[in-house]
């Protein structure tokens, strides 16, 4: 009788977990692998310590004008030239006589050296903010080629000495660029270099970013979107107007 007994109950046991098991989800490899990574720890005096936590990923929070893929770019070629400059707003520039492209390339160059950036960089953030359209307004009520609000363009004018009188000379590129670059400079010098906090400011206002850096939540999809735009438009720019043959040629040079 005993040993029914333990028959029965052995079997009861053994379909329970049985059944058990078939009710949870199974996972594939890949995601028990990915389990394990996360949740290895070792013991330590202390306590215990995480092991093999996932990255973050640093396409999105990584710090560097261009992508860590297209960093070659920096070491293979110099700074654009003047006459690079004059091709791109040559090509790409509207709503202003493009007669001026030389002319504009030459005052884009002295800022960017002036302030210490890349004109390659500078002509992204055109590139996002206006698509190089000259008298483009906003619906915040942002101007032309770098989208400056007229209130912001009042304070940087007056603060750098730069020739402004109203919110329309800002459809002018040369005084627009002028205020953009500026306040970029200025941005930049806020956050102590800091790209992606800078840029964000320059895209949702300083005042914002200042509380998100306060309360450690700086987290924007939409502000992220836009810095990863504009480091990934850099490169391009970098190289514009140079064949392809000459760029794969380089490529392959450098082993990339």
């Amino acid at each position: 009788m005993r040993y029914f007994l333990a028959l029965a109950l052995g079997t009861s046991i053994w379909l329970g977990v049985t059944w058990g098991e078939a009710s949870l989800p199974k996972q594939n490899p890949a995601q028990r692998e990915k389990e394990k990574s996360t949740t290895e720890t070792s013991s330590t005096s202390a306590g215990v310590v995480e092991k093999n936590t996932p990255k973050r990923n640093p396409r999105v929070w990584g710090f560097s004008v261009a992508e860590q893929s297209h960093d070659w770019v920096f070491h293979a070629y110099p700074e654009m030239s003047v006459d690079q400059i004059r091709r791109v707003f040559q090509d790409h520039l509207k709503h202003y006589p493009r007669k001026y492209s030389l002319k504009l390339a030459r005052h884009l160059k002295q800022l960017s050296e002036k302030h210490s950036f890349d004109p390659a960089f500078i002509l992204a953030v055109i590139n996002t903010e206006s698509a190089f359209k000259a008298k483009v307004v906003s619906f915040k009520g942002a101007i032309g080629l770098m989208q400056i609000l007229p209130s912001t363009a009042r304070w940087i004018a007056q603060k750098k000495r730069i020739q402004y009188r109203n919110s329309r000379d800002l459809e002018n590129p040369f005084i627009n660029l002028s205020i953009g670059v500026a306040y970029l400079a200025s941005l930049r010098d806020r956050y102590n270099g800091s790209m992606r906090h800078f840029l964000s400011a320059y895209n949702a206002g300083p005042a914002r970013v200042d509380r998100f850096v306060k309360r450690k939540i700086f987290n924007r999809l939409k502000t992220r979107r836009y810095v990863e735009k504009i480091r990934r438009k850099t490169p391009s720019l970098r190289t514009y107007g140079r064949s392809v043959e000459m760029v794969k040629a380089t490529q392959r040079d450098l082993g990339v």
